[in-house]
């Protein structure tokens, strides 16, 4: 049985006139053919973590593991719609634009003082005074997957439970289980539930869950497992306007030229310039992982807009609470190889609210 782990597996300016060239397109890049995407909300210590499902394969195999800090309840978990990651994509991508003379006359008036910008039954020998080594602290149905939060003593047992009640495990997995189970996390498991699929298809709709930590980060060490060499991971993190920018404190920062005149066509595309200038700046680290901020902005405006900004309602299915301009956007690509990936993703708010976007 394969074993899917997700790989993961401001302030607020107004409407401004900068920069008002014609929107032409959005790249829309997708760099590796394994390139997971989430959504992250970040307010005070409450995480809420969305995970886009682009398995492909015989459902009855898609499983998912992931650490968490605590207990989840049923409440703290639910399904989103698909489209709210397309959504965020559209807006936030590198893109491209075009500007004639006339759309530059506002800068002297800007410079000059204009607007800122289930559980197992367990061998009955087992003694009462010793606890068993997993155990189910709880167990849901939502949507269309069967959900468990297991706690652990040892990662053989974990793993010996996992694969008798069909959840999926990874032998090779052992190690850093281990490891969380020192850390004294626990796990969400997740299967899907095949008599609620569909018989017409086998779409697996994005998984949210939200929990309480003061770590602010991404668990994405499991999912090195499977990787095919080099794996990406987009994150589409929404924070209070005031923290500003979000960046990643243990990976190291990519930059790459943009803000610049490019002849598209003659570069083999949107997609393949731009995918060639973050590979080759990637490569020329030579770490083996890296990131980059491919946009950043109060949610409330962009400019250029590929799309309108995404809406209070979409914002509270992304689990942020509150106004668009009381929301901050940062998008993020990082990239990984299982062997630098030593580490999950520790992300950190800058406090920084101005405003980056990738453009060509």
């Amino acid at each position: 049985m394969r074993s899917l782990v997700a790989t993961v597996l401001g302030v607020w300016a107004g409407p401004a006139a900068a920069f008002c060239g014609t929107y032409v397109g959005s790249p829309g890049v997708e760099l590796t053919n394994k390139t997971s995407q989430v959504i992250i909300s970040r307010q005070d210590n409450i995480t809420t973590l969305t995970l886009a499902n682009d398995y492909q394969g015989d459902v009855t195999n898609f499983a998912m593991l992931i650490p968490v800090p605590e207990v989840l309840e049923e409440d703290d978990i639910q399904t989103v719609r698909p489209e709210l990651f397309q959504r965020f994509n559209d807006y936030s991508a590198p893109r491209i634009v075009t500007y004639e003379c006339s759309d530059f006359y506002w800068e002297d008036e800007m410079l000059n003082g204009g607007t800122d910008g289930g559980g197992a039954e367990f061998d009955s020998s087992v003694s009462e005074s010793e606890p068993p080594p997993v155990v189910v602290e709880g167990e849901y149905e939502v949507g269309i997957y069967e959900i468990v939060i297991l706690s652990a003593t040892e990662p053989g047992a974990l793993i010996e439970w996992l694969e008798e009640n069909e959840y999926g495990a990874d032998p090779q997995a052992e190690e850093m289980l281990g490891e969380y189970i020192e850390d004294e996390q626990f796990f969400f498991a997740a299967k899907v539930n095949l008599s609620e699929v569909p018989e017409e298809g086998t779409f697996l709709e994005p998984l949210q869950f939200s929990y309480e930590s003061d770590v602010f980060g991404l668990p994405v060490r499991l999912g090195t497992l499977n990787s095919p060499g080099e794996q990406d991971v987009v994150m589409y993190i929404l924070t209070d306007s005031d923290e500003g920018q979000v960046g990643v404190s243990n990976y190291t920062e990519v930059k790459i030229e943009d803000e610049c005149m490019v002849d598209v066509d003659a570069e083999g595309g949107a997609d393949n310039y731009y995918g060639t200038q973050f590979g080759e700046a990637w490569a020329e680290e030579g770490t083996g992982e890296g990131w980059i901020t491919e946009y950043a902005w109060a949610t409330s405006w962009c400019d250029p807009c590929p799309t309108d900004p995404p809406s209070q309602d979409e914002l509270q299915e992304a689990g942020f609470d509150g106004e668009t301009w009381e929301s901050y956007f940062t998008r993020l690509r990082v990239r990984y190889t299982p062997e630098a990936a030593d580490q999950d993703i520790m992300l950190y708010t800058s406090g920084i609210s101005g405003t980056e976007q990738i453009r060509f």
